[in-house]
C-alpha cells in the first residue's frame, strides 16, 4: 500500500497535500522575527488529534532561519519528574556546542539538581538523598546556577528552538511538570519553544491539577504567548486524499470511479461521512481499515460500496455495528416471510432505537443516514435486495465474517467457472469441471451458483455469442443436476438468456439437449419469463436481431418433448406428484401454443390403446370420498381441459376398459375410484351425444 496511508507525518513542503505550507511559512516567519537576545518565547501549534500538527511542525522547521538551531524534546518518553528535567537539559545540551563542553556540563548538572525542588520532585533514599541534600547546601543558589548557564548561552549567540510534539499525550502530572520546566527552569534568552497540542485534551489533563477547566485554560495562556491554531483541513483536500486512498485499494476493488458501487459510496460520503471524516488521520484510518478487511473477504464477494460504508459505521458507531447482526431480520426485510404478523420498524422507531443506543440525537441522525444507505428497505418498505449488497439476506453474513460462510458459494469461484464455460469449444461440458459450484453435491451450492450466475451474466449476455454459449450450458446443467434447477434461480437465468439469444443454428442439437432433460416442465418458468421480458421490459432495438428468434424456435421443440412426457404421465397410476407433473406439462404445452399438436397425438395414443382412457380421464375427474372408500362419495368431471387434449370424435368412440386389463395392479380402493371415474365419464359422454 502507498505510504501515504500510513500514519506518518508529512516531512517536506513537496509532500503537503492540504495546502498547509502557507500557514507553516507564516508561523516560521513569526518565530524568525524574534530578535537575538530576546527573552524565551513560547509558540503553540494547536489542533485536534489527527489534524496534522506533526506535519505542520516539520513544515515550520523547513522554513526556519539558518541561525535557529531546532531540536526535538520528547517529554512523554520519560517516566518521572527527575527524568523529564534531565531529558530537557540533555536536549538543550545537544543544541548548544558551548554547553556540551565538559567544563560546562557540571554547571548544567548543578542546575538540574537545584531545579528538582522547584518541580516538586521527591529525592529517593540512600545515596540519592545524600547527594541531593549536599547539592542543596552548596553556597550558590539556583539563581546563580541559572545565570551561569544563561551567560554560556549568550556567549554562543545562536538562537535555539525546542520543539515539543504530542504534548497532549501527557498525563496531568507530566503535563504540569513540562509547563513548570518551560516557565521556570528553561526561560533562557535565545531559547524558545514550539509546542504542539490539542487544546481541549491538554486542558483535560491539567484540570485535576490546577482545580478547574477555566484555571487550566488560563494557565496555558500564561505559558504560551503565541497560540497558533491550524486551519481546518479543507473538505476538497480531504476528498482528494480519500480518492487516492480508494484508488490505491487492492486491484479491482471499485473497478473505476463510474462504477455503481463507487458512485453510491461517493454520494454517501458527500451527504454523511464527510461530517465525521474531518482530519487527515481519520482519512488514513478509514482507508487503512478498508484495505485490510476487503482483502480478507475478497473484492468479488461483496458490494464494495456497501463494504466501505459499513467500514465507516464500524469506525464511528461501533455500538451500532455490534447490533447489526442481531437486527438482521429487520434490516433485510425477512420479517414478513417469517411471521405474517410482523411489523417492520418505521423511520421514527429506528431513530429512537439508535438514539437510545448512542445517547446523542445528532449522532443518532448520522447513524440513521448511514443505515439508510446500507439498508434501503428500512425507509422504503420491502425494497427488493440486490446481489451482492449487504441488505440481501444471502450476503449479509459475509460482511461480518469477512469471508464466505459455510453453505454458501464464492462469487469469485462462480465468476471463474462462468469464464470456464465461455472458454469451452464445441465439446460437451464436463461435470467434474464445476464440482465447486454448478455440479456440487453439497446441498444448496448448485442452486446458489445458478442464482449468482444470473446476476453475473446479465450484462455479459448482451453479446449474442455469449448468450448462445451460456444457454447451452444452462440446458446442459438442467440435464445433469437437479439441485441447480430450483425454480426461482433457474427460471430467472434461462429466461434472461433465451430473451437475448439470437437464434439456434442447429435445431437437431437443440432437440437432443431438450430430450436429455429430466423433465421438460422445468423450462416452463424460463420460457414465461423470456416472453415477459420481450413484451414488457427489453428495448427490442438493443437486443440481438431478430429479437425473440430463439423463443420462437425452442417452443415447438419443447412441445414435442412435452407431449411425449405428457403421454407417459397419462400412463401412470394417479398420485398427487404425478398429477402435478401432468398439469405442469399440460400448461407448458398450452403456453407454447402446442395444444393442437398435442390433441392429435394424444388422440392417436388413445385410439391405438397406448393410453388407458380411465387413467387419462382420472386427471380431469374429482372423486369425493367418505368413510366408505374412494368410490362411495360424489364427484365431478372437468371436460373443458379434456376436450382441449382429445378430439371429440375420439372421446365419443373411446372403449372404456379397466386399468387391470392393461396389466396395472389395482387395489380395491383404486378400483372403486376408477369405477367412479368411469361413471362420471360415461354420464358426461351420454350428455354429449344428446
Amino acid at each position: 500500500m502507498n505510504s501515504l496511508w500510513s500514519d506518518v507525518e508529512v516531512k517536506t513542503s513537496a509532500a503537503d497535500r492540504l495546502n498547509r505550507e502557507p500557514f507553516s511559512r507564516k508561523a516560521a516567519d513569526l518565530i524568525n522575527s524574534v530578535p537575538h537576545g530576546a527573552e524565551s518565547t513560547v509558540f503553540g501549534i494547536i489542533g485536534a488529534w489527527g489534524s496534522g500538527k506533526s506535519s505542520v511542525l516539520n513544515l515550520i522547521e523547513e522554513h526556519l532561519s539558518d541561525d535557529i538551531q531546532a531540536v526535538r524534546f520528547s517529554p512523554w518518553a520519560v517516566t518521572d519528574t527527575s527524568g523529564l528535567l534531565a531529558e530537557f537539559y540533555s536536549t538543550l545540551l545537544s543544541a548548544s556546542p558551548h554547553l556540551s563542553k565538559k567544563k560546562n556540563r557540571e554547571v548544567v548538572a548543578a542546575l538540574v539538581r537545584k531545579g528538582l525542588p522547584a518541580l516538586g520532585a521527591i529525592p529517593g533514599a540512600g545515596t540519592a538523598l545524600r547527594d541531593t541534600a549536599n547539592s542543596l547546601l552548596t553556597p550558590e543558589n539556583w539563581n546563580a546556577q541559572f545565570e551561569k548557564v544563561q551567560r554560556i548561552l549568550e556567549s554562543e549567540g545562536a538562537r535555539i528552538l525546542m520543539i515539543v510534539d504530542d504534548v497532549d499525550r501527557l498525563h496531568g502530572e507530566e503535563a504540569l511538570t513540562l509547563m513548570k520546566t518551560i516557565r521556570m527552569l528553561g526561560r533562557f534568552s535565545n531559547v524558545h519553544y514550539l509546542l504542539a497540542y490539542d487544546h481541549e485534551a491538554l486542558c483535560d489533563a491539567l484540570e485535576p491539577k490546577v482545580g478547574s477547566r477555566d484555571r487550566a485554560a488560563a494557565y496555558l495562556e500564561k505559558i504560551v504567548q503565541y497560540p497558533l491554531t491550524i486551519p481546518a483541513a479543507q473538505r476538497r483536500h480531504l476528498k482528494l486524499l480519500l480518492d487516492e486512498g480508494l484508488d490505491d485499494l487492492p486491484a479491482g476493488t471499485l473497478l473505476d470511479r463510474n462504477s455503481g458501487a463507487r458512485i453510491r459510496f461517493e454520494w454517501f460520503y458527500e451527504e454523511t461521512a464527510s461530517k465525521l471524516i474531518t482530519t487527515v488521520r481519520s482519512v488514513k484510518r478509514f482507508v487503512s481499515q478498508a484495505s485490510h478487511y476487503i482483502t480478507l473477504v475478497g473484492v468479488d464477494e461483496v458490494d464494495v460500496g456497501d463494504f466501505l460504508t459499513l467500514t465507516f459505521l464500524r469506525l464511528h458507531f461501533p455500538h451500532v455495528y455490534e447490533k447489526l447482526r442481531l437486527w438482521k431480520v429487520d434490516l433485510t426485510g425477512q420479517g414478513g416471510a417469517l411471521d405474517p404478523n410482523y411489523k417492520a420498524p418505521d423511520k421514527n422507531e429506528w431513530l429512537e432505537r439508535l438514539g437510545s443506543l448512542l445517547g446523542d440525537t445528532t449522532r443518532a441522525r448520522w447513524a440513521a443516514e448511514t443505515m439508510k444507505s446500507l439498508f434501503p428497505a428500512i425507509y422504503h418498505g420491502n425494497a427488493s435486495p440486490e446481489v451482492p449488497r449487504l441488505s440481501h439476506p444471502d450476503y449479509f453474513d459475509r460482511y461480518f465474517l469477512f469471508g464466505v460462510p459455510e453453505g454458501d458459494v464464492s462469487d469469485l469461484q462462480v465468476n471463474a467457472d462462468i469464464q470456464r464455460v465461455l472458454g469451452y469449444g464445441s465439446e460437451e461440458f464436463s461435470v467434474d469441471d464445476f464440482r465447486a459450484t454448478f455440479t456440487s453435491e453439497t446441498p444448496g451450492t448448485s442452486y446458489a451458483s445458478v442464482e449468482k450466475a444470473a446476476s453475473i451474466t446479465r450484462p455479459m449476455a448482451d453479446d449474442p455469442a455469449t448468450a448462445v454459449r451460456l444457454t447451452s450450458f444452462a440446458l446442459w446443467l438442467a440435464s445433469v443436476n437437479s439441485d441447480a434447477t430450483s425454480p426461482v434461480a433457474f427460471d430467472t437465468w434461462t429466461g434472461e438468456l433465451l430473451a437475448k439469444h439470437p437464434g439456434f443454428d442447429d435445431l437437431s442439437q437443440l432437440n437432443a439437449r431438450l430430450g436429455g432433460l429430466r423433465e421438460i416442465r422445468m423450462l416452463s418458468g424460463g420460457l414465461n419469463r423470456a416472453s415477459t421480458l420481450l413484451e414488457h421490459v427489453y428495448d427490442q432495438g438493443e437486443l440481438a436481431v431478430p429479437a425473440g428468434a430463439a423463443l420462437s424456435q425452442i417452443k415447438p421443440a419443447v412441445v414435442e418433448v412435452a407431449i411425449r412426457e405428457l403421454i407417459d404421465y397419462a400412463k401412470s397410476m394417479p398420485s398427487p406428484v404425478n398429477t402435478r407433473r401432468f398439469f405442469d406439462t399440460y400448461g407448458l404445452i398450452r403456453d407454447c401454443e402446442g395444444l393442437q399438436v398435442a390433441r392429435r397425438k394424444v388422440s392417436d395414443a388413445l385410439e391405438s390403446g397406448d393410453i388407458n382412457a380411465v387413467l387419462l380421464v382420472s386427471f380431469f375427474a374429482t372423486v369425493d370420498s367418505d368413510s366408505g372408500g374412494m368410490g362411495n362419495g360424489g364427484g365431478s368431471l372437468s371436460p373443458d381441459g379434456l376436450v382441449q387434449l382429445v378430439d371429440l370424435d375420439t372421446l365419443r368412440a373411446l372403449e372404456i376398459r379397466a386399468p387391470s386389463q392393461d396389466g396395472y395392479t389395482v387395489t380395491a380402493d383404486l378400483q372403486r375410484h376408477f369405477d367412479k371415474v368411469t361413471s362420471l365419464f360415461s354420464h358426461w359422454r351420454e350428455g354429449l351425444e344428446k
